[in-house]
């Protein structure tokens, strides 16, 4: 007869995890599925447990196991002294198990509340209460899946949004309504504390420390539920529900953003270009000559492979980056617009600069000084892809903002620039492209002759002004494009 099952304990109660096993060898936690093979829940055995209960149908009562029928057996012989455990047969365990029913440790411990639950851990039935009466308007929006298609609704109808904002939105909203219903909550009403503390512990431990992930999730999540409570009448829901709602809420925080009052330095910006200019001489001739003398498929020529393809990369970066480090300052851009701008958005006659960047169709216009439109020639004469895009990766599709970000430690790091820290786990400081379009917006400023409105448009801030307008006058940006090459002693690079 095969060994029977051991269970693991769960810690914080020290109940018996019914249907959750360790093995031994590799510290797994795992459970049986229907056809008898083993689904694992890793080795961390609090989550496991958590996981695994989320993944029950559960029930107050279950079957015995082949363990508590064979102890039972033993407390019912005449002589237990001498019962033999290995004589058991599977007919003895099959009547035990026909006759009698167990509680269920994984229901009583998530119902400890209920009638039931009350009565299989005190022995008395508490009395049953009446039924609650619905509470004000019961035939409102009532659960969490019709609140994020309402909120979709109203943001087509009222405040258009771009689709890929709405999709972003929806997504996290669809990942919070999946946590909810592994709880047993379906309905807005049914949202409380204790719940939010739970999808707050659930997407923090997801996060791996990336504030960005648990942040923009926490946003969107309050965003919706805060929407909805506020312009919708919401099944069951009263006005001091929805308050106590919102207040729960507030455990959700995001990230503050620090947004330190700083500005690129000209040694700074100088020191970055002369990075970029050497990783832009580096060349490959040497390694390739050693590459053609080593015989294919060995070791050493495909630790030659690597390495030319490493310094091809470098040569990639140091002549891109030129280009957007300069565009950053000229432009004052921000990585999404570096991100977005396509290569038609820049007229290469007479440097004017105008696109409408995604998300929310902000326009953007500028005037090219000549070092930045020199640097712009030299990438894309060095480009050989089909990517309509201004700017790429090293994969040749559209840069990620924090990607962008990362190649500036690096490129500071190289340049051997102190900077103040910001977040010392992921080496983040205050020169990012925020200080590149502070230092462009400050720059062109010190011009006398460049009003603030005129700075504004080149920075793509709102000014009042018609789009039409804005977009039809980049010439209008001449005189602060001029101080800010200036202020920086931008001249033309070498070609």
């Amino acid at each position: 007869m095969p060994r029977p099952r051991k269970y693991v304990r769960d810690p914080r109660t020290n109940q018996q995890v019914d249907g959750l096993s360790l093995h031994k060898a590799t510290g797994q936690c795992y459970s049986l599925i229907q056809d008898g093979q083993r689904k694992h829940w890793g080795a961390d055995l609090i989550r496991a447990i958590d996981d695994y209960r989320s993944s029950l149908k559960l029930h107050p009562f279950r079957k015995m196991t082949d363990r508590e029928c064979i102890e039972q057996l033993v407390d019912e012989s005449p002589e237990p002294g001498e019962f033999d455990e290995e004589a058991v047969t599977p007919e003895q365990i099959k009547r035990v198990k026909s006759k009698k029913l167990v509680v269920n440790n994984e229901w009583l411990a998530t119902n400890p509340q209920t009638r039931l639950g009350i009565f299989l851990n005190t022995g008395k039935m508490p009395p049953e209460k009446e039924e609650p009466k619905p509470k004000i308007n019961p035939d409102g929006i009532r659960t969490l899946k019709q609140a994020g298609m309402q909120w979709a609704t109203d943001k087509i109808d009222n405040q258009p949004v771009k689709p890929r904002t709405t999709k972003d939105y929806l997504a996290n909203w669809d990942e919070f309504v999946t946590i909810a219903r592994r709880h047993s909550i379906t309905d807005i009403s049914q949202v409380d504390k204790d719940f939010i503390r739970k999808y707050r512990t659930k997407i923090k431990s997801k996060a791996n420390g990336s504030e960005n992930y648990y942040s923009n999730r926490f946003r969107r999540v309050k965003a919706i539920l805060r929407h909805i409570l506020t312009e919708h009448d919401v099944a069951n829901v009263s006005d001091e529900r929805a308050g106590y709602i919102r207040d729960s809420l507030r455990m959700l925080v995001a990230k503050v953003t620090k947004a330190p009052n700083r500005y690129v330095t000209k040694d700074e910006l100088s020191a970055l270009l002369a990075v970029c200019d050497n990783l832009a001489a580096t060349n490959t001739t040497d390694l390739e000559e050693k590459l053609n003398q080593t015989k294919k498929g060995s070791s050493k020529y495909q630790s030659l492979v690597s390495q030319i393809r490493r310094t091809q990369e470098r040569r990639f970066f140091g002549i891109q980056f030129r280009a957007i480090y300069l565009m950053a300052v000229n432009c004052m851009f921000y990585p999404v617009d570096i991100s977005t701008i396509p290569i038609d958005a820049v007229n290469f006659d007479n440097g004017h600069v105008h696109f409408r960047r995604d998300k929310k169709d902000v326009v953007r216009v500028g005037l090219l000084l000549p070092a930045t439109m020199s640097a712009l020639k030299n990438w894309l004469k060095f480009r050989s892809d089909q990517s309509d895009k201004l700017f790429i990766n090293s994969e040749f599709s559209s840069w990620q903002t924090k990607s962008l970000g990362c190649r500036i430690v690096d490129h500071r790091q190289i340049a051997g620039l102190v900077d103040e820290q910001t977040n010392e786990h992921l080496n983040q400081g205050t020169l990012t492209f925020k200080a590149f379009r502070k230092g462009g917006y400050r720059a062109a400023l010190h011009d006398q002759r460049v009003d603030q409105y005129t700075a504004k448009i080149l920075a793509g801030q709102q000014t009042g002004i018609t789009d039409s307008y804005v977009d039809a006058n980049p010439e209008r940006c001449r005189w602060a494009v001029e101080s800010i090459g200036k202020f920086y002693g931008l001249k033309r690079s070498s070609s």
